[in-house]
């Protein structure tokens, strides 16, 4: 009986050194344990505490420790055993709704080890070592073995390339090829040096070039070419291999093993030519390593007492960071979705109770984000045990969870992974930005399958960037189906406009992928409309997060619902609504510049709270993708609660303002307003609304930066307008003929003539020569007050095109005023 018990005394010991399988009490029965106390609440820690949840357990019958999940029909398959009765089983879940589909009874004495699902052919692929077979399962048919066959002695890892009809199977000493639309083996590699074959990676640089690790003392990784069916090339790697990963932006091989009484190390294999690199030593002991290709960072996870998780820069292949957490960690993977690694404590030497416990590392950080427990707990009582030395957890991207085989408890943990989102109250428009993507830096991204994981999708989706135009719009079209537009991608640096159209309360976009690093800098260019994203983490005022030099040169800022114009050379000397709002994670910002710069956002420190500017309650009016912001002064004494735009009897936008402002913005939305449509105001001061006379008010001239007595147009060519209600203000009168300007000019096919007329009068605008000749009458006539526009395509009376060169126009009102400018053709 002493024997017995020294023996699994040693057994339990050596389990930090090779893989084991089922050890017992008995040495035949599976021995399960579950120390869960009824009292005690799930645990969560870290900044997503509300996000990452613990979904439960699925019961599974015996000791899961393997899966893999299958793409087309959204299942997951858990391989396990149960000693006592000599069989192993496959569980198959609905990955929607977690429910057991079935359970399928293989008589195989040797627990399974491996499996893999192929895309391809929808098919799994089941490893069972003592059997020597490898089980092939239909992904449409739940309710028995396709075929099993034998690859060779002791088939153990088995891996499926992407998109591809080849799996490879490690045997006793050969690679097994498997064509999986036949299910035959159609190629044996010999492995020369008669060494365990025992992980896999695909090459992303060379067509059906793979790389196998050979597990033995000196280890090997070898160079393995699928299109001859010979192993071509090999690398001493001085350790244990036991994972294998590849960097898909460099081409590099990573081996992750241990040497026997040594630190484990990494060794860094390049490609092309194939040979190792470099070697870094890392905590023992090696359990797993992955690749964020989001980050290009490799994520090293090592057990027992000096473990945790080793960061590594995969562009240098320096070590970033190393998190040190004691215990007995396995089952390593990487989520896109969230930018994020899982890893699962099986004995958590922490505490007491040696609960099983899920970490999450952020990968934005490289920290630890999140510790869930299990409820479970590792009995160390005579004869105690587990099944080691296999990764253990399966993700599903469909619902962003993860399931992790929990060993002789009979079960599985199914874990909720956070999803960061963008949500706003309703529908209609909305200034946004991506600060999360799917890609590496700040490269591009697919829009389509980001704006399909809206909430209200499928309905009418409209977004555009900078110009709407076919080129930088995209549209779904919810009667046919169907997406057109050429905004087929999209960067976090930028920003923009989208439109909704839906009866649901709260919009929510799910954002998948890593964060934009905060230092990413952006390029401004005068003359332009600058459409920049904010993907910093927290709200920071305007000027808080842009350098000053930046700052200094900035003409306008615009959002979605305040503005900014700079309307002198002073450095501060703005004219703002009374309180501009922090800008939020995921908002679009105009900038408007006098000199091309670039910057990135400044992290100041100082988070401010979210706010939002305040609805009208009186007026109601329809956003529009685009606003005119007018700024009204008010005296501080007026009563003035809500202050509206108005033409042509609409509301075309409204402000609340509080007692004491003195300075209101108004988004004025005029689309589809003509551009001679005088505009009007209206205040409301809690009981009545009253006209402004518009005797009452004055405007600012943007070109004479003098206060006028005028009305004002929808058709304005300016990028905003200031208009006083306040009381003796010093004004002027304005000529008959102001504000005239013509654009583009010089030109190529058409320039616009614009000019305000302020009181009934004729107007004749003619083009000349050089040599004083009248080459086109464009207006003649009489002209009610309003704001113009007319187009000179460049043609003489004839409707012949002139000649390049210097030519004049002339304005004349019926009072004799006259204005002359000269215009160049190219």
């Amino acid at each position: 009986m002493k024997t017995r018990k020294y023996l699994q005394y040693i057994l339990v010991l050596i389990m930090y050194l090779i893989p084991l399988h089922l050890i017992s009490q008995d040495f035949y029965t599976e021995y399960e344990y579950n120390w869960n106390y009824p009292e005690e609440e799930i645990e969560k820690f870290g900044n997503d505490e509300s996000n990452l949840d613990y979904s439960g357990y699925l019961q599974t019958g015996g000791s899961t420790f393997k899966g893999c999940y299958n793409t087309q029909n959204n299942k997951i398959y858990l391989i396990q055993t149960r000693s006592y009765n000599n069989k192993s089983f496959i569980c198959i879940y609905n990955g929607e709704s977690n429910e057991l589909i079935n359970t399928i009874s293989l008589n195989y004495k040797s627990q399974l080890k491996s499996c893999t699902y192929n895309s391809l052919f929808n098919k799994i692929y089941i490893t069972s070592y003592g059997n020597n077979q490898v089980i092939v399962l239909d992904g449409n048919n739940d309710y028995e073995v396709l075929t099993a066959f034998c690859p060779g002695n002791q088939p153990d890892e088995i891996y499926s390339l992407k998109e591809s009809n080849l799996v490879v199977c490690g045997c006793n000493n050969k690679i097994a090829v498997i064509d999986a639309e036949n299910d035959v083996v159609i190629a044996s590699i010999t492995n020369p040096y008669a060494e365990v074959i025992s992980n896999f990676v695909e090459s992303e640089l060379i067509n059906n070039k793979i790389y196998a690790s050979c597990y033995e003392d000196n280890g090997k990784i070898l160079s393995v070419d699928l299109s001859n069916y010979q192993i071509d090339d090999y690398v001493i790697t001085n350790n244990t291999p036991v994972k294998l990963a590849y960097n898909s932006l460099t081409n590099y091989i990573y081996a992750y093993g241990n040497i026997l009484y040594n630190p484990s190390t990494v060794c860094i294999i390049q490609e092309s030519p194939f040979e190792l690199i470099n070697s870094i030593d890392i905590n023992p002991k090696a359990s797993s390593i992955k690749y964020n290709y989001l980050e290009n960072k490799l994520y090293l996870l090592s057990s027992g007492y000096a473990g945790g998780i080793t960061v590594i820069n995969g562009e240098n292949n320096e070590i970033i960071k190393e998190i040190d957490i004691v215990g007995h960690h396995e089952g390593l993977t990487y989520n896109p979705i969230n930018n994020k690694v899982y890893f699962h404590t099986i004995i958590n030497n922490t505490t007491p109770e040696k609960e099983m416990i899920v970490y999450a590392i952020d990968c934005d950080n490289d920290e630890i984000s999140s510790i869930i427990s299990l409820e479970q707990y590792q009995n160390f009582g005579e004869g105690a045990g587990w099944i080691t030395g296999k990764e253990d957890i399966i993700f599903n991207p469909v619902n962003n969870q993860i399931y992790l085989g929990n060993r002789g408890f009979s079960n599985i943990s199914i874990i909720q992974c956070s999803t960061q989102k963008l949500s706003w109250p309703n529908s209609g428009w909305k200034w946004l930005s991506f600060p999360r993507l799917e890609r590496y830096g700040n490269e591009f991204s697919l829009s389509i399958p980001l704006l399909e994981r809206l909430n209200c999708f499928p309905c009418p989706v409209y977004m555009f960037y900078e110009f709407d135009v076919e080129e930088t719009r995209i549209e779904y079209d919810i009667e046919y189906l169907t997406w057109t537009g050429g905004l087929q991608a999209i960067q976090s640096t930028k920003g923009y406009k989208l439109n909704l159209e839906s009866s649901i309360e709260t919009v929510e976009l799910d954002l998948h992928g890593a964060k934009l690093d905060h230092e990413t800098e952006m390029t401004i260019y005068p003359g332009q409309e600058n459409w920049l994203g904010y993907f910093l983490d927290y709200p920071q005022k305007i000027k808080n997060c842009i350098p000053q030099d930046v700052w200094n040169d900035l003409s306008m800022i615009i959002t979605q619902y305040w503005s900014m114009k700079r309307i002198s050379s002073g450095i501060d000397e703005w004219f703002i609504k009374g309180k501009v709002t922090p800008v939020n994670y995921g908002d679009l910002v105009i900038l408007k510049t006098n000199a091309q710069n670039t910057f990135a956002w400044l992290d100041s420190g100082e988070e401010e709270q979210e706010e939002e500017i305040p609805k009208t309650q009186y007026y109601e009016y329809e956003e529009q993708a685009v606003y005119l912001p007018i700024f009204v002064e008010f005296d501080e004494s007026s009563d003035a609660q809500e202050v509206a735009v108005i033409a042509d009897g609409e509301v075309k936008g409204a402000a609340v303002r509080f007692p004491g402002d003195t300075i209101v913005h108004i988004c004025s939305y005029l689309e589809g307003v003509p551009s001679d449509t005088q505009l009007e105001f209206e205040t409301y001061n809690g009981y009545k609304s009253a006209p402004v006379d518009e005797k009452d008010y004055i405007v600012y001239n943007r070109f004479s930066k003098k206060k006028e007595k005028r009305k004002i147009y929808a058709g304005e060519s300016t990028d905003f307008q200031w208009v006083s209600l306040k009381q003796g203000e010093v004004y002027e009168i304005p000529n008959v003929l102001s504000d005239v300007s013509c654009r583009p000019n010089p030109f190529t096919n058409k320039t616009l003539i614009t000019y305000r007329i302020n009181e009934t009068t004729d107007v004749q605008i003619e083009v000349y020569d050089i040599n004083g000749k009248i080459i086109k009458t464009l207006v003649n006539g009489e002209l009610t007050g309003g704001y113009y526009k007319t187009v000179w395509t460049g043609n003489n009376e004839n409707g012949s095109k002139v000649n390049g060169g210097i030519y004049f126009y002339k304005i004349l009102t019926g009072n004799g005023f006259e204005f002359i400018d000269k215009i160049v053709i190219l």
